[in-house]
This record gives structure tokens, sequence and C-alpha cells, in this order.
């Protein structure tokens, strides 16, 4: 039996050769092709052009969808040739399958046969190669190898009149307002959907029907509803009897919410879509309706009731019959592209965010340029839950490095960070601002906040680039149990440094610092990190209203990166300490881990004396290399004057040294050069503060005589200073003991 076809419902001028410049080129590839046959060319009102043909098609025997061996082909080109040539298979039934450009009723099936755009196609288009597309797309479909299982899934539905922005959470019969945020170049509608009207904006009111269909294959339906008949038969295939949702749904509305009867509906349909027929669902489809008609004139229209105009007032048809057809044809609707509000998951899932990673409570401190700018990258990825505390505004000079704008000059910095990200995230849990200074924090009036928030959070994130702040939350007791960061830049903006605890809490932010300073000391690259900025700009009348030149350049990658690596870090268990720096030159930043060893403690008095395994084995190695004679040095840290600790952390040994087996005399050789090298590289956060020498094996650890007198000659020297005398002594099996006086 012969095939029926319909043709392209676009009225046609005459049969003739084409004039077409692509015409022309498919029309003669068609004649070149022992494929293809009665090829017709015809003119069409429109100034366009249209060729006709049968082509032979590669069928195998058995068949996944019903490709017949010879198919009848319509392209469609346009004078102005401003979108690709479109393909129409004219079998009237022709099967529904992936890979086609949806077009309303009464058109025949139009082929997807690129993917890309046109602009793009033009560069390498050629009439023979679109011909054998043709034929390949038919044979390929025929298979059922088309699509294949690494390509997305194709939607549902195309062609729609514009997009509508909804919340992620709408419910049955809510009312909502909805504004028009603009119309597009080709006069499609762009909706914004919220639950809070926008003061001083008009909205349209409109009620939520919500449903969901059955699981349905990709891409198979063959036109767009544009009316509620059309969305009957569309959601028939996915098990939805529209007719009694939608006569179910405006009864009920009438009986219990007669306010709604005078809004608009906005139909809201999830359909789970699968690869193959019965297939695992894959994903889902959400698709919006909209109507142009009140409720109370939709529901007229299907027959549910009828207006007493004499009284303006709805009432019920004693014995409604179900709507039909025709009344269903009635009510027109327009499709629109629902896109819902950014929120976590979703920012989750676009920046490979784990789920579990969600239940991080991160308290930060110090949202200035570094600090905000690292923020708002964790917030959009939806990365935890933050509590932010600094008590500093926004100023003008502050918007060439913050996260902020403009509109936020003069206001909390904290407080406007929070809206933002609240605000972005539409989640208004995410921040909690709080200004306020956290050594201060007793004056402000907000300590018992404060302390709740700290004791909710499970990481504190220091990036306040204040020494007085990293040095407080490592010593105060209320953090004595919350694993530390910190993160901060180095004067010049070229070095990322990023401390952060373990797990346990076994190496202390302040340790780790010490740790940071030593490395500083022995990695050459390093030697210039704390070179002071010579040109900076003052930006009010007061003394130390100054503001480094640190390019956003440098903040924006080191934001990046910090952002990236604290994702990472705080799910792992072990301490770490980094440096980042910066190649300008050549405009790629390199990492320095930084050695962490244990670190041991032993209280003298009120004062607590902190030093590790690197620095023990250090002066250990002196000692045996110089055995059997004595050897010794000075002794180099820094301290925490109002904590009462002292940090060991390096030695230098003099080159002039008196060693002997039996006594030792400490040199000056070389010893105020490097010590001045040292304080320069530090920027005088390592220092002297003290001696050490060694016992010769087999004897005491003990202090003799000479050391105490030694002792006291230091005690007297270093409290001219108000600093404590500490000399260690070494012996054997790296036994020590510690020598102080005040």
């Amino acid at each position: 039996m012969e095939p029926e076809y319909i043709e392209v419902p676009i009225e046609k001028i005459k049969q003739s050769l084409p004039e077409l410049p692509k015409t022309i080129g498919v029309f003669n590839a068609l004649h070149e092709s022992p494929y293809c046959s009665n090829i017709k060319c015809f003119h069409l009102k429109n100034e366009g052009e249209l060729i006709s043909f049968d082509t032979e098609v590669q069928v195998g025997q058995v068949t996944v969808n019903d490709i017949k061996r010879k198919e009848r082909i319509s392209i469609l080109f346009t004078k102005d040739d401003s979108f690709i040539p479109l393909v129409f298979a004219l079998r009237t039934d022709f099967p529904e399958v992936p890979h086609r450009i949806l077009f309303p009723k009464g058109w025949p099936c139009c082929l997807c046969i690129y993917y890309i755009s046109y602009d793009e196609l033009k560069i390498t288009w050629s009439p023979t190669a679109f011909v054998e597309d043709i034929r390949n797309w038919l044979k390929k479909t025929a298979k059922g190898e088309l699509h294949q299982n690494d390509q997305p899934l194709e939607p549902l539905l195309l062609e729609d009149q514009g997009s509508i922005i909804l919340p992620n959470d709408l419910k049955q019969n809510e009312l909502l307002n909805t504004y028009v945020v603009r119309y597009s170049d080709d006069k499609k509608v762009h909706l914004l959907v919220t639950r809070k009207p926008f003061e001083g904006a008009n909205s349209i009111l409109h009620t939520i029907l919500l449903l969901k269909g059955q699981p349905q294959t990709h891409g198979v339906i063959s036109y767009t509803p544009t009316n509620f008949w059309d969305l009957n038969s569309f959601l028939s295939k996915a098990g939805i009897n529209y007719t009694k949702e939608i006569t179910e749904f405006l009864k009920k509305i009438k009986e219990s919410s007669p306010v709604l009867l005078k809004t608009r509906l906005l139909v809201l349909i999830t359909l789970p879509k699968t690869r193959e027929k019965n297939g695992e669902i894959v994903q889902e489809d959400i698709f919006a309706f909209i109507t142009i008609d009140e409720v109370s004139k939709i529901g007229i229209t299907l027959g549910l009731w009828e207006m007493f105009k004499e009284y303006n007032i709805l009432t019920d048809i004693l014995l409604p019959a179900t709507p039909d057809e025709a009344k269903m044809s009635l009510v027109k609707t327009g499709l629109l592209k629902p896109y819902l509000y950014f929120n976590k998951q979703m920012a989750n899932d676009l920046n490979k965010i784990k789920r579990d990673q969600e239940d991080s409570n991160l308290f930060a401190i110090g949202l200035g340029a570094l600090g905000s700018q690292v923020f708002m990258n964790m917030c959009r990825s939806g990365f935890g839950k933050w509590t932010l505390l600094d008590d500093d505004v926004l100023l003008p000079h502050n918007l060439a490095r913050h996260s902020l704008t403009s509109a936020s000059v003069g206001y909390s910095k904290v407080t406007s960070l929070a809206f933002e990200a609240n605000s972005l995230l539409n989640d208004e849990s995410f921040a909690f601002p709080i200004e306020g200074n956290i050594i201060q924090e007793k004056n402000n009036g907000r300590q018992e906040l404060i302390e709740q928030k700290i004791l909710d959070s499970n990481i504190v994130l220091d990036m306040s680039a204040s020494l007085a702040v990293s040095r407080y939350i490592s010593n105060d007791n209320k953090f004595s149990v919350k694993r530390l960061i910190s993160c901060f830049l180095n004067p010049k903006g070229t070095d990322l440094v990023i401390l952060g605890e373990d797990k346990n809490k076994e190496y202390k932010l302040d340790f780790l610092e010490v740790c940071y300073y030593r490395e500083l000391i022995h990695n050459k690259v390093l030697a210039n990190h704390f070179n002071q900025l010579d040109d900076d700009i003052r930006y009010s009348a007061s003394c130390r209203d100054l503001a480094g030149r640190i390019p956003q350049g440098n903040l924006a990658l080191y934001a990046a990166s910090a952002s990236m690596f604290l994702k990472k870090f705080i799910y792992q268990e072990k301490a770490s300490a980094t440096i980042w720096k910066l190649d300008e030159d050549k405009l790629n930043i390199s990492r320095y881990d930084i050695p962490i060893s244990k670190s041991f403690e032993r209280i003298i008095n009120d004062w607590t004396i902190v030093y590790d395994v690197s620095f023990l084995n250090k002066i250990d190695a002196l000692r045996k290399s110089k055995l059997p004679k004595e050897t010794g040095g000075v002794l180099i840290g820094t301290y925490d004057m109002e904590r009462k600790k002292v940090f060991l952390s390096d030695t230098i040994i003099p080159t002039d040294n008196s060693e002997y087996p039996t006594f030792f005399y400490r040199g000056i050789g070389g010893l105020k050069e490097e010590l001045g090298s040292i304080r320069k590289i530090t920027s005088n956060m390592l220092t002297y503060v003290g001696e050490w020498h060694s016992h010769p094996k087999g004897f005491s650890i003990m202090p003799s005589t000479d050391d105490m007198k030694l002792l006291a000659w230091l005690s007297q020297n270093m409290s001219v200073e108000g600093l404590p005398a500490l000399m260690l002594i070494l012996g054997d099996n790296s036994a020590f003991t510690i020598c102080f006086a005040e």
C-alpha cells in the first residue's frame, strides 16, 4: 500500500528550478545521488524555496523504529539563510522518535539533523554532505542508534513561549505573584514568580496546580500543547487524566478559596524521563503551562459553572458534564520553560559538592578583601553553613578588592554579605552575621550569641590577617575543642598562607604559625615573603588610614585557591601548613608544604615552653657531630608575652665557638649578621630567646656551677627588656633540661 503523505503547510507559488544558492547546491547534489529520485523544487510565497524528493534508506530486516526503505523528504530554505534548512519527513505515520524539531499540529515531522548552531555549521556545510547526513539520520534512527548513551536526554517538549523562574518548593493551590521581567527580541515572555510581592511593582496573581506523571521515553512528543485538550492528550501518555484533574481542582477552588477565582492558572507538571521504553529513570522534566484567562472564566468555558449576570456571581451547574474536546480546546495555554530558583542543592550539584559536605558549620572571622571573596566562592557552591563575624563597614576604597558592591558602602560588611549570600541561595539560614570583634566581644553585648555560634560550629576560619586574633583563638578556652584554620596574604599580596589544625588538635594554630616562620628562613624562594609595600595609598586623614596596592587579580586567584583547598582540607584529619606563591611574570602559583613535626610543651613557673621534634633533632645532631667535645649556640624562637609562652624554633651556631671535651665557650662569629637576617625575613617574629649547649657523654644534664652563673647573667640582661632567661642543656639519648629564670 502506498504511504500517505502530508505537505509542508506553506503556500507554494510555482514549481521551477531553484534560484537560492543553498537550494541550487542541494538540488544538484540530489540529482547526482543514486539514492534520490522524484526531485521537485517550489518557490514559496514567503520568498523561500522548498525541495521535495524520495530517498532510499539503508534499513535492515530488524528495525527498532519504523523507518521505511523509501521516505519522502522536503527541505525548506529561506532567502536570508538565517536558520538551518528545515528537513521534514512527509509520511503521515512517521514514528515519534528522538531528535526532532517540534512544530504545531498540522506540520509533518521535522528532523533535527545537527546539534550545533547554524553559524558554526556554515563553516563546514556542503550540499552533498547535507544530503548524506539526512540519509544517515534515517538509517541510524531505524536501528535505534542515533541517540548515543553518553548524550544528554532530549526534552519531552520544545518550542516554549518564554521562561518562568519559580521557587523550589511550590505547594498545591499556592497563591503566587508573577512579574514580567522582560520580553525578548523574539517576543517571548519571561516571568518571575515570588511568594512575597515586590513593593511598587505590578504583579499578576497565579494559582498553582501540581501534577506528576509516569516515566516517559525522551524525545517522543510530536507537538507542543497549546490548549487544555492538547494538554490532556499529552499527559495521557504519562498516565494523567488531565480532564479529571483540572475539573476536580477547579471545583475545590470554588468551594474553598473564592479569592483564587480571580487568579490565573499555572500548571506545573513533572515528568520522569527514561532513555528507552520501560528503562530506568534518568532525569525529570518540569513543564509550566500558563493560562491567559482567570480561573473563574476557565470554569465557565469548561461548563463547570456559569455566571449569574444579574448578581455577578458564579453558580454551579446542576448536573455538569465532563468537559469535552470542544470546550477544552477553547482554554488556551502557553508553554513556558521553567527555571527553579538557585539554591544550595543546585549550587552543590553545579560545583560537585557532596551531600555530606553540607553539614560543615563554619564560624568565619574577618570578612575583608580575602575573606569576602573566599566566603562568596563557598556560597556559590552552597558549601556549609556560616556565621560571619567582623566589626568593619564597607568603605569606598574597599571596592577595589572586596566582593561587595557600591550598594553596600557605609554598611556592615558581614550584614551585607549575609544578605547577598542568603538572597543568592534563597536560604535565610545559610549565613548569620554578627557585627563585632572577637577579642572584644565581652564589651560589645554579644558575648552569649558569639559563644553559642562558636559552640554550634565545627570549624573556626580566621581570615582577619590579624596576629592578635590568631593568637587569641589559639589560646582562648571557648575554642579549645574547635578546629582552627588561619588564612591570610603576605603584605605584598604575592603569597597565600593557610595554617590548619588537625582534627584532634595535636598541632595548635600558634605552633603552626612558628613552623611557618621557620620555613621562611630555610626556603630561599620565600626570603622576600615579608617585604613591606612602599607605596600604600592614604584613603582618609588619619595616620593609620593606609591601603595597600594589591591587585584584585591576586586576591581572586588566592580566594579561588583557598576555597578549593579548604573544601578538601576540612574533611581531612591531618594538620596542614602551606604557602602558595604567585609568579607574577609566568602567572602560575607554586605550593610549598611546610614541614610539621610533633610538638611538646613544658610549663615552668607561669610560662609555657613550646618546642618540636624538628628542633630537638637539629640540636641533637649538632651535639653528636661535635662529640667528644661540647658545643652550643643561641636559641631562635618567638614570644607571646600576653600568654607567657616561648616557642623554640631553631638555632644559630657561631663560627668562632670554643669547644672542648669538658667545657664550652659560645662565640659571636657571624651571629649578629645571621640573627639580623632572620629578623628581617620573618618581620621580627623570630629572634633570640636564649642559649643552649651540650654536655659530654656520660655526664648529667643538670646545670653546673658555670651554667648557673650563665643563667644569672642571662636573667640580668634579658630582664632589661622584660624577657625571661632561657637556657637548654642537651645530653645523652636526646635528653635535655630547660633552665628558666625571670
